[in-house]
């Protein structure tokens, strides 16, 4: 019989079964940071779902594990693997190498446990990224150039961020004398009748700082003004202080006020700072992200008036974060420590899982659009609505319709993720397929849905390498210029004074400019160098209020390529701003962006 339990009953095992003697209700909370009531429903449980009493009890004694041969099942160590496979991904990224028996004592496995996670992580990375841990004279180490070292850093953080869910019945417990469903459900209808977008992760986040409010009523006025606080009060009677209002205002894309933005600036060019420095350890670059350098700055404002107090927020979901979450987790622990050199303040293991809920939800938004889904059967409609009905129960999946083999242009025109097919295709090169050799069978759907999240991990670091080329100080708006090498040199003057480029860049953009056009229609130009030669990849925007003629067209709009060796996403990068031309609305507003924010939102809206 196999049994299903969750990760608080797993941990209840795991601590019973290391001990001899009984213990009680208390003292495994305490190790587990739950309440009492919760371990004795969890045990209750465990039980029922064994059916049998594999967990027994004697009054004033506690507990004890009847039965120690119970064996976890597949997912409870597959949760197990992939933390420790991401912790030796972390030992090895942050150092130089480490040493083979240490890191098997540091993750408390034997060394034959290491070699199997050590054997699945190559194949894991060697095809994606062409790097290989490596073991010489007892110490192990990455093998590979040092930029792709670096993305799979990225890749892992991008893997972390697409497992964000987490078990309301931890908080449901920890905020006991709360109706935490009732409170989650006013949220959720705030965000629908004020047609909010925010990711499921980020309602979590808003549910957990609405109740740890609760938990603190001393601290700070109410704030009863329009808005979720004065909608929660007239809903719930619950009251929030400002400075969890305010946080909530941001998470919504409010306004942070002028007061609020002023008082956060010195926190927000402190992150910018430190984002430059989390770039060259774990190549993600958050720093031109303005949504989360605004929300953490408050958070950090904040958080040194809690220090100071000695009021330090709790959160209830800390070790499930800190398990599952390691390289997000670890980055937040950074911030943390440059934290300290900045205010001689020290953040609790608690407060530093706030500022990871930030890093986490960022991460999150690079993938937030749905994955379109087509199908080919030839097998009538009562066979798609199996398929159908078992893809309903996956996440982030839109079934986009059935189409016949034949029917190239439709299968094809909805620009699919991924095309489901019960006969055989090989036309489809450009597109993820899948063949279902039994639809019946409900592993066929298991693997479709790690199939399904393999692809957003892939999309979002596609997203994330697009993103990062560009940059807030490579966007100019020109009112006119007399001709295109005029606009030209001033785009490449743009791109060196900002170090992307050397200073012979501009010869090389000149050059291609000779061989063949990068105009093809009134709508946009793309020059580029004739080959991959900057020292960073970026690419400079230009809007003309007034057109400049560009080899027979009038050109408004301009993206100048500088782009590094390492570069892989060039065919995505000219998708996303050939789409435009697709599109003439999208076009109309980003010609009239008044700033680089709104411009990017615009450019990137829409992209799985």
């Amino acid at each position: 019989m196999k049994v299903i339990l969750n990760d608080r009953q797993f941990k209840i095992i795991e601590v019973l079964k290391r001990q001899e003697s009984c213990l009680t209700s208390s003292e495994i909370a305490k190790k587990l940071s739950i309440s009492s009531k919760t371990v004795q429903n969890e045990i209750l449980d465990i039980n029922k779902k064994y059916k049998k009493r594999v967990i027994e009890s004697k009054k004033g004694k506690g507990y004890w594990l009847k039965d120690k041969s119970i064996l976890y099942n597949d997912e409870q160590k597959r949760i197990m693997n992939d933390n420790r496979k991401i912790s030796i991904v972390k030992e090895l990224i942050m150092q130089n190498e480490v040493d083979y028996y240490e890191l098997a004592d540091k993750l408390s496995i034997s060394t034959s446990l290491l070699n199997k996670h050590i054997k699945e992580l190559n194949k894991e990375i060697s095809d994606r990224f062409n790097v290989f841990i490596m073991r010489k004279m007892n110490k192990l180490y990455f093998k590979g150039e040092n930029v792709n070292k670096q993305k799979v850093v990225v890749y892992y953080l991008l893997e972390e961020s697409e497992t964000s869910n987490f078990d309301l019945a931890i908080l449901e417990s920890y905020f006991s004398s709360l109706d935490v469903q009732f409170i989650r459900n006013t949220i959720y209808k705030y965000v629908s009748e004020n047609k909010i977008f925010v990711t499921d992760f980020e309602l979590m986040s808003i549910l957990l700082h609405v109740l740890t409010a609760q938990l603190n009523q001393k601290f700070q006025e109410y704030d009863l003004e329009d808005g979720f606080s004065k909608y929660l009060y007239s809903e719930t009677g619950m009251l929030l202080n400002k400075e969890v209002a305010s946080r909530i205002d941001q998470s919504f894309k409010l306004s942070l006020g002028n007061h609020l933005a002023s008082d956060c600036l010195d926190y927000k060019n402190f992150l910018i700072s430190v984002f430059d420095e989390i770039k060259k350890d774990y190549s993600i670059d958050f720093s031109n992200n303005n949504e989360l350098i605004n929300g953490l700055a408050l958070h950090l404002k904040y958080a040194v008036q809690r220090c100071k107090m000695n009021m330090q927020l709790k959160n209830p979901l800390l070790k499930e974060f800190q398990k599952k979450y390691v390289l997000v987790y670890d980055i937040a622990t950074y911030i943390s420590a440059k934290f300290l050199d900045k205010t001689s303040l020290h953040l609790n293991e608690n407060e530093v899982s706030y500022i990871a809920m930030h890093l986490l939800g960022a991460l999150q938004k690079l993938n937030t659009e749905k994955l379109k889904v087509v199908l080919v059967s030839p097998y009538g409609k009562a066979v798609e609505k199996i398929i159908v009905d078992k893809l309903s129960n996956i996440t982030n999946v839109k079934y986009c319709g059935n189409y016949s083999f034949l029917d190239t242009k439709g299968i094809t025109r909805d620009k699919p993720d991924l095309i489901l097919t019960l006969v055989n295709l090989d036309l489809y090169q450009p597109y993820e397929v899948y063949k279902i050799e039994d639809y019946l069978n409900p592993n066929e759907y298991k693997l479709i849905e790690k199939l399904v999240k393999q692809i957003r991990i892939n999309t979002a670091y596609r997203n994330l390498t697009i993103m990062q080329c560009f940059d807030e100080n490579l966007f100019l708006r020109i009112d006119s210029v007399n001709s295109k090498n005029d606009l030209i040199n001033i785009m490449c003057e743009n791109l060196y004074k900002n170090g992307f480029v050397r200073e012979d860049f501009i010869e090389q953009v000149y050059k291609r400019e000779s061989i063949a056009p990068t105009c093809f229609s009134d709508l946009i130009a793309i020059p580029h160098s004739i080959k991959k030669s900057a020292l960073k990849s970026g690419v400079c925007v230009a809007i003309l209020k007034q057109p400049v003629t560009w080899n027979e067209y009038n050109v408004r709009l301009v993206f100048l390529f500088a782009l590094d060796k390492t570069f892989d996403q060039i065919p995505k990068l000219y998708e996303l701003i050939l789409d435009t031309i697709d599109n003439q609305d999208k076009y109309n507003q980003l010609i009239e962006s008044a700033n680089y924010s709104t411009f990017i939102s615009i450019l990137m809206k829409g992209r799985n």
